[in-house]
């Protein structure tokens, strides 16, 4: 379950690990054209890392400890929330100097399922008869160490084109699920163009209501198109920090040879 708006977020310490000097990780620099870290405590994209967890236990215990902070502090059951279960996840971590600032895992529908299958299967054995490849977001949890018109949404930005890539290109999904707080429905609705498709429900794994949201993948890559296509665009969402088309087969690259 995605628990909240990124940008109620606030700074807690992480003590991380410190990694092997040969961890890999693909260059967060491609992003520098995000301009939404002015704030002077922020960390530069020149200093942030973006990997993918999955086989770095150093780099997976760090994101536990920070989806577990994020969560409890909003007086959620983050330790619930599970990190491994069957199927095929994807769990991306963006650090700095500091230890890890934000995380976001992707899980493609497969013979496991998926998360959101416990309370929505109906809606989502929808989508499947119709011939969608789905996958879920979840696990969201940021650290910007910054106010939140600093950092949050640049944070959010880089992390959801990677999971954007990882989810359309790598894995060739047409649909994405979302389960979140219903008050921070409209926030996905306006930053990403998401739609309710599940009632209000409780999330067993982190104890709070839940709604269920839909994003077609098409719909991403034509926005992404549509921002960089020259004309006018003065849309305040998330797609005004993605990657130039050209970035994303870039990143599309770079993920396969590590995915």
């Amino acid at each position: 379950m995605l628990e909240m708006n990124p940008a109620q977020y606030h700074h807690a310490a992480n003590n991380r690990t410190t990694p092997p000097p040969d961890a890999s990780f693909f260059d967060a620099t491609i992003f520098s054209h995000i301009t939404a870290l002015p704030h002077p405590h922020a960390p530069s994209f020149s200093r942030l890392k973006l990997e993918i967890a999955n086989d770095k236990p150093w780099l997976q215990e760090s994101v536990a400890a920070l989806v577990q902070r994020m969560y409890s502090s909003r007086g959620l059951h983050g330790t619930n929330e599970p990190q491994h279960t069957p199927g095929h996840n994807v769990t991306l971590a963006a650090s700095a100097d500091e230890g890890v600032l934000g995380t976001l895992s992707i899980r493609v529908d497969g013979e496991h399922g998926l998360l959101a299958d416990e309370l929505y299967r109906s809606q989502i054995d929808a989508i499947r008869k119709a011939g969608g490849l789905i996958c879920e977001a979840t696990r969201l949890a940021l650290d910007a160490r910054s106010s939140p018109r600093s950092g949050s949404s640049g944070l959010l930005a880089m992390l959801f084109n990677a999971a954007f890539v990882i989810a359309r290109s790598v894995h060739r999904c047409t649909d994405l699920l979302i389960e979140c707080h219903p008050r921070h429905a409209n926030y996905y609705r306006r930053m990403i163009g998401c739609e309710q498709i599940g009632a209000l429900a409780t999330c067993p794994r982190v104890g709070a209501p839940a709604v269920l949201l839909h994003l077609s993948l098409a719909h991403v890559e034509t926005q992404i198109i549509r921002r960089h296509s020259g004309a006018a665009c003065t849309d305040k969402n998330l797609y005004r920090h993605s990657l130039h088309p050209q970035a994303q087969r870039a990143l599309q690259n770079v993920l396969l040879t590590q995915h």
